[in-house]
């Protein structure tokens, strides 16, 4: 286990090249997955089998974490109304700049650091 009880869902995970690292997360958590569904894997794989519309819906929130080599958080971006950038889901830096894409919009976020 590298990192525990982060704020959201993690779906890309990327090395910057200094031994931390970047991670998308897509969602910040929910208290019914986190209590409800998460716990129940049985009721997970019943949820995966049900129309989207009625699977709990990731919140629009932009969200991105910096993990030191130890796993703990040590800078985070956020767009709390998900304008912007919501459901991120990679995060990559390049000189000086991060780059978000993701799971719905149909661009590419640039981020100067």
């Amino acid at each position: 286990m590298f990192s525990e009880n982060l704020p959201g869902f993690p779906d890309g995970i990327m090395g910057e090249g200094e031994g931390n690292y970047w991670v998308a997360l897509v969602s910040p958590r929910k208290w019914d997955v986190d209590n409800i569904y998460a716990p129940r894997v049985w009721l997970r794989k019943i949820l995966m089998h049900l129309p989207e519309w009625i699977r709990p819906a990731p919140t629009p929130y932009g969200l991105v974490i910096q993990l030191n080599r130890e796993g703990e958080i040590i800078n985070s971006l956020h767009d709390s109304s998900g304008k912007t950038l919501s459901q991120i889901t990679n995060v990559v830096e390049h000189k000086g700049l991060l780059y978000l894409g993701t799971l719905t919009g149909d661009a590419v976020g640039m981020y100067k650091l």
